[in-house]
């Protein structure tokens, strides 16, 4: 099950301008979680 993330509308909004966009924070927080998500 997944778990809208709070930064996921910033994060489209930035990769819209910028090729890299960097997630970084603490552990097993669904970083890559997120970005599969976002990638599909």
């Amino acid at each position: 099950m997944y778990l809208p993330r709070t930064a996921e509308k910033e994060i489209v909004q930035l990769s819209e301008n910028f090729k890299v966009v960097l997630v970084s924070g603490m552990r097993q927080v669904g970083k890559s979680t997120l970005r599969t998500h976002l990638s599909d």
